[in-house]
């Protein structure tokens, strides 16, 4: 009887220790889910850009002289290359830099728990679309919005009719000096939204655009 009560004692200590461990992970693992924000409100160790535009002529200039040393060189291949609707690297640091993560159309602004803007950067134009010319170009970023989940998804994903945007963007003027955002309006999903661009970015897209239809 003593030795039965013996083995009982120890493996009543032995499922009281596997439940303690058990549970202990679990903690654990609940912990290691959860995320604090790991950052201060005031803490800014991204550098962002003034999106307006001091010297609207040099600027084109520019844009334009990149984009005719860059629409020449064969594009980098990419696998499943037709399916490609994300910017690359470089387009998603100047997209974080002009709007710090914000949507483009709803305004949308949200930070992960590392402090780095949530957003998604998105083709207008699928690169697959656009001349074979032009796709070394969207590295000016031209080609690019920044976007929240929902607007990216639907962007991507909705009927959408952006047709008018050419006439729409010719019409527009910048002033040099001015960060006022500069309103593009597009149809998604039957619903008319506004994007808006700072005008660096507005510069970009309006430059290459022209660029592309006078080299057709």
């Amino acid at each position: 009887m003593l030795l039965k009560r013996e083995k009982e004692d120890k493996e009543e200590k032995a499922r009281l220790r596997r439940k303690e461990k058990e549970q202990k992970a679990i903690d654990e693992i609940l912990e290691n889910e959860s995320k604090e924000r790991r950052y201060k409100e005031d803490e800014d160790n991204e550098i962002y850009y003034d999106g307006s535009v001091k010297n609207k002529e040099r600027r084109e200039e520019k844009i334009t002289e990149t984009f005719n040393d860059l629409k020449d060189i064969k594009p980098e291949l990419r696998e499943f290359f037709t399916i490609v609707t994300k910017t690359t690297n470089e387009e998603r640091i100047q997209l974080q830099q002009w709007y710090r993560g914000k949507c483009q159309i709803c305004g949308w602004d949200k930070k992960a728990a590392n402090g780095k803007p949530l957003f998604e950067g998105i083709n207008i134009i699928k690169s697959s679309n656009l001349p074979e010319k032009a796709r070394n170009t969207e590295i000016l970023c031209w080609n690019s919005l920044c976007l929240c989940p929902n607007h990216a998804i639907a962007y991507k994903n909705c009927s959408k009719n952006i047709k008018g945007i050419l006439e729409e963007i010719e019409e527009k003027t910048i002033n040099e000096g001015d960060d006022s955002k500069i309103p593009i309006k597009i149809i998604i999903d039957n619903r008319l939204c506004q994007i808006n661009f700072v005008p660096k970015h507005f510069l970009a897209l309006k430059t290459v655009l022209n660029l592309l239809k006078k080299n057709k």
